[in-house]
């Protein structure tokens, strides 16, 4: 990730360093006492403000390791507390002397809570729609506007047990450009996906390769393993003097051609309001077709 750091924020209570501890193993310190927080992280009253506390994350596969900063914020969920509100964090953020901060992220991790019922879920995802919809509009400014231009991933993270209605809610957040995990979830997906943690450091592995080497990485979503492309320019140049040219396309190659971007037009329509997880199922398949063709 470069000098590019993970930013888990959210309000007060929302499993920030649960999060963090499940991704690294620990938790930051207190810079002034020194002592881990381990026993504070369900605290609320007379806790100390989680705010501008850091952590390192190891990432390691067999194609690089990595260390990326953890930075820790949080903001209140209503007025009337020590901690900021959302608006006046979003407003420290756009000022012009936090463009630097803003330029060392490359990812941000929106902490919510499940519900303990159905009410209470739906109340949480509001909230996390809400907090989502209002941090991807300052991403957007902070990148120039277009939507989509931030270069980074934006993800909601629902932490700790109770209801969340998980095909719902990331629709919504989708709609507002951020991917929905479940940090207590394991194993596979329906479509055969990453989730909870493994998802996580599956999005930040995308990202994560030194600069110099990453143009030569390619990650394939279904299982985040990144392949290595050649070894350096002088061996591509080698294989391109050696190996014959790309033959003339054939009419059937035409005809195959238009038939899948037919195929991708439908994908598209068909694809619009699903969750997360089957979108990316169906872009994986319809990649697949195009590689056989390939």
């Amino acid at each position: 990730m470069d000098s590019k750091r993970l930013l888990v924020v959210g309000p007060p209570g929302s499993g920030k360093l649960t999060l963090v501890k499940e991704l690294t193993g620990s938790v930051p310190a207190i810079a002034a006492a020194e002592t881990p927080l381990d026993g504070l992280l369900a605290a609320d009253a007379g806790r100390p403000s989680h705010a501008g506390l850091s952590h390192t994350l190891r990432l390691e596969n067999k194609y690089f390791t990595a260390d990326v900063g953890v930075w820790v914020d949080e903001y209140a969920a209503a007025a009337g507390s020590d901690v900021p509100t959302l608006d006046e964090w979003i407003a420290a953020f756009a000022a012009p002397e936090a463009r630097a901060v803003l330029d060392e992220i490359g990812c941000v991790a929106v902490t919510m809570r499940k519900g303990a019922d159905a009410a209470a879920a739906a109340a949480a995802a509001d909230a996390a729609v809400a907090q989502a919809t209002a941090i991807g509009a300052l991403l957007r400014r902070h990148a120039g506007g277009a939507d989509d231009d931030w270069p980074g991933e934006r993800l909601v993270v629902a932490v700790g047990s109770g209801v969340l209605d998980t095909a719902a809610l990331d629709a919504r957040l989708g709609d507002v450009g951020f991917e929905l995990v479940d940090l207590g979830a394991s194993g596979r997906g329906a479509y055969g996906e990453l989730v909870g943690a493994a998802r996580i450091r599956e999005v930040l592995e995308a990202f994560a390769a030194p600069s110099e080497d990453r143009a030569g990485y390619i990650t394939f979503g279904s299982d985040g393993e990144a392949e290595p492309a050649a070894d350096d320019a002088s061996e591509a140049s080698a294989a391109s003097d050696t190996e014959p040219g790309p033959a003339e396309p054939t009419a059937a190659d035409v005809d195959g051609l238009e038939r899948l971007m037919e195929r991708m037009k439908a994908v598209k329509e068909q694809s619009e309001g699903l969750a997360f997880e089957a979108r990316r199922a169906m872009a994986d398949e319809l990649v697949e077709d195009l590689l056989r063709m390939l």
